[in-house]
């Protein structure tokens, strides 16, 4: 095109009267017509062609899509269903209610971990329970760094967390800030451990019931006036709640009428048989929620 224009522009520049010079001219367009010819047959590519992508607007490219899906948030919990095949470990982790504690008809601490009736549950699964009668969640916090040194396994499939009572009992801590401490156990606990899922329990409301025995009523006195914290614990339980998925978190207590005497040792703490029925609605609740 640029010779093109170049011969052109020559010839109109030159006399008409000038009979060589037009032929000159006339002879060199022949020459680029032909030559064109000839690349166009051997190109396979017309001139419209040519037009077409000269005038046509810029494409833009599209990227590859990636190969592989980006990594999901951290400590993001998703129900795990349909675990991959091998040896799966349940740590539980939490107060007293994790560790079974109740108090025996002499008024003396006994231990029956619901951990008992949950692993009749999940027979092919390694669970182990560790609960620490009294502590804070800041408490059990600060544990979390030292935890592998009491503790069997240096990785879990699923995690466990019960906390709580014993801040809104004790401590002037908000509910929300509360929530925030268990929150925080539950998920660096799954960073150590590489857990694939956090389940978090929420605490059993403080009844009136006041043991019988006197030896027990002794130790139990937070029953006396445990009661007047239950809004803080509806709080709570509300923090801790929100935000989490149906297979993140479980109301187990709910299911445990407190005016049955039979299941709670005092107004906080289970017996054997009501930490047995613990176990059995948590298990229900993870064999409905792991589907192999």
């Amino acid at each position: 095109q640029f010779l093109y224009f170049i011969a052109t522009r020559r010839g109109t520049d030159a006399p008409k009267k000038d009979m060589n010079a037009a032929m000159r001219r006339n002879f060199l367009i022949a020459l680029l017509s032909a030559a064109a010819t000839i690349l166009v047959l051997q190109g396979g590519t017309s001139q419209q062609d040519y037009i077409i992508r000269a005038t046509a607007e810029p494409t833009t490219i599209e990227p590859e899509p990636p190969t592989t899906q980006p990594a999901p948030p951290p400590n993001v919990t998703a129900c795990p269903k349909g675990l991959a095949a091998g040896e799966r470990r349940l740590l539980l982790f939490g107060d007293s209610l994790t560790a079974g504690a109740f108090f025996n008809a002499g008024g003396g601490l006994s231990y029956h971990p619901y951990r008992y009736q949950l692993s009749t549950m999940l027979p092919t699964w390694h669970i182990e329970s560790k609960g620490y009668p009294g502590w804070k969640s800041t408490e059990l916090l600060d544990l979390v760094p030292h935890l592998h040194e009491k503790v069997n396994y240096s990785k879990y499939t699923g995690l466990i967390v019960l906390a709580g009572t014993n801040d809104i009992l004790r401590s002037p801590d908000t509910p929300e800030k509360i929530a925030s401490h268990v929150h925080k156990i539950g998920h660096s606990l799954q960073d150590r451990y590489d857990a694939s899922w956090v389940l978090f329990i929420t605490v059993p409301f403080i009844s009136s019931y006041i043991p019988t025995v006197r030896k027990v009523r002794k130790r139990a006195t937070y029953c006396k006036t445990g009661h007047q914290s239950n809004p803080r614990i509806a709080s709570f339980n509300a923090f801790l709640t929100k935000g989490l998925s149906s297979c993140q978190y479980i109301d187990p207590f709910n299911e445990m009428p407190r005016d049955n005497q039979t299941i709670w040792s005092d107004c906080v703490h289970p017996n054997e048989i009501g930490y047995d029925h613990l176990g059995m609605i948590i298990g229900t609740f993870l064999r409905e929620m792991i589907r192999d």
